[in-house]
């Protein structure tokens, strides 16, 4: 798997290295690459977001949960890079089951605390307003009105 910023990016970089890797082959080859290859490692990226320093570790983690005894015997290559200063590439070799919950039982651990809210309540555009801003103080509840004591 491809690790980095968003599903988008590491997708467009997945499929630049299979053009380079066979020029030759053909669309449907190249998207049943995707879906075969890139797709079981992005689960938890879909969910979590851009993850950059440890996107290799929530990607294992993805194939892990995902692909369990497919992934038996097999081994993954780990292809890392940073902001255009450092990539790594490594391999590693399943050979034994990981002591983990699969991704179903996971993401129902994962969302049972969220918040459910409405999209009409912008609270997206709170996050939109901290990128780059390292003074930014969180008031995301105070300005939709979420009780700050309020878990689920």
């Amino acid at each position: 798997f491809h690790t980095g910023g968003g599903l988008h990016v590491i997708k467009k970089a997945f499929e630049r290295m299979c053009r380079a890797d066979d020029p030759s082959s053909s669309y449907d080859q190249k998207q049943q690459l995707v879906q075969s290859r890139l797709i079981p490692s992005c689960h938890l990226l879909k969910i979590i977001g851009p993850c950059h320093t440890v996107s290799s570790f929530l990607n294992t983690a993805s194939v892990i949960m995902g692909e369990w005894e497919r992934a038996l015997g097999r081994v993954l290559v780990v292809f890392t890079y940073g902001s255009g200063c450092a990539a790594s590439m490594y391999q590693l070799r399943f050979d034994d089951l990981a002591w983990m919950q699969p991704l179903s039982s996971w993401k129902v651990e994962f969302y049972r605390n969220a918040i459910h809210m409405h999209p009409s309540t912008m609270i997206h555009e709170v996050y939109i307003a901290t990128w780059m801003k390292f003074d930014y103080k969180p008031c995301g509840r105070e300005l939709c009105q979420v009780d700050p004591w309020k878990y689920e």
